[in-house]
């Protein structure tokens, strides 16, 4: 039986229950469960240049019976970040996703950032979306490849669209329906 909680409203100060109760998992053990299957972290906060979402690594302290988890993210004590966290005087607010069923792809080393070492060069996989910002179109929630055939954004008016995707090399056409190059294989 579904269980929904449709009568939440937004408080400020106080945070909204999940709508869809059912779906919820209260229990510590079990929410522990879930965050230990978890890699990396997407941690989501809104600083002077705009909204950024960051993947993370991480570490964490989980008490069952607090039912209090704290996490540990690994990050340099200069950049972005480090500028934001500091603006607001150690009172950062963020949001952040933890993915289950995923997996980190190690390559041959470990990618230092912005010390010149991740870019795009020539001999080396780059897959690219190019997208067109003065394009415009309307979401149509029934149009979504997804299997999930609701969406927050059915009917608004967005900017940007993808003009061409490049996958391994090659353009994947995903206007023509049924192409079998749609279909995204990873070497």
């Amino acid at each position: 039986m579904v269980m929904r909680r449709n009568d939440e409203q937004t408080v400020e100060g106080r945070h909204r229950m999940m709508r869809r109760a059912d779906r919820e998992v209260a229990d510590p053990q079990q929410v522990e469960a879930i965050v230990a299957t978890c890699k990396i972290v997407s941690l989501a906060y809104t600083d002077a240049e705009g909204i950024t979402i960051v993947p993370l690594n991480f570490g964490y302290t989980f008490d069952t019976e607090s039912n209090h988890l704290t996490l540990y993210f690994h990050g340099s004590p200069t950049g972005r970040k480090m500028d934001a966290v500091k603006a607001s005087n150690n009172a950062l607010p963020v949001a952040f996703e933890m993915a289950t069923d995923c997996e980190v792809v190690e390559g041959a080393h470990a990618v230092q950032l912005g010390r010149g070492t991740d870019a795009i060069i020539p001999g080396k996989r780059a897959d690219l979306v190019v997208i067109n910002p003065n394009h415009q179109f309307v979401v149509d929630a029934n149009a979504l490849l997804s299997r999930n055939p609701i969406s927050a954004f059915d009917g608004a008016k967005l900017d940007g669209v993808t003009s061409r995707t490049i996958i391994g090399g090659r353009t994947v056409d995903f206007d023509t329906p049924g192409n079998p190059e749609n279909l995204i294989s990873r070497p």
